[in-house]
């Protein structure tokens, strides 16, 4: 497959370049400069019974899908990133530093730095959220051969 770049009198043609790695499927357009990236192609990973993710990486962020069945939780932690959640459906209570915040479809919610939070799925949810720095623990693991 070709992408056609239109010059005053000639048309270059690119190919696209499908490349396949652990966690995503991503289409480069060169001149461009820029990825696509499909969520039904990328990579559903089981977390628990209740709670899958997607991911996408960067050089700067971390992009994730999350799916979460009612009954969900995901203990209080913390980490070095900035976070932003975007509430697509269901309904999420958040406890960040303590106090309980609850996002409906449409809600963004900024989650500082080392601020401790949970979440837990009063319905079933999907969010994405975005980190940056990117989440190397989230990163797949080299495999040896």
């Amino acid at each position: 497959m070709y992408l056609a770049k239109f010059g005053r009198k000639t048309a270059t043609l690119y190919p696209l370049e499908i490349r396949v790695n652990h966690v995503q499927i991503v289409r480069r357009i060169g001149w461009l400069n820029m990825n696509v990236y499909n969520w039904p192609e990328i990579t559903e990973e089981n977390v628990t019974p209740l709670f899958t993710r997607q991911a996408i990486h960067t050089s700067r962020m971390t992009l994730l899908k999350l799916r979460l069945k009612k009954g969900a939780v995901v203990p209080t932690h913390r980490h070095p990133h900035e976070q932003i959640t975007m509430m697509a459906s269901g309904l999420v209570r958040v406890e960040l530093d303590g106090k309980d915040v609850l996002l409906r479809p449409g809600d963004i919610l900024l989650i500082p730095s080392n601020a401790s939070h949970l979440f837990e799925a009063l319905e079933d949810s999907v969010e994405t959220d975005v980190f940056t720095p990117p989440r190397e623990d989230l990163m797949p693991k080299p495999t040896a051969g």
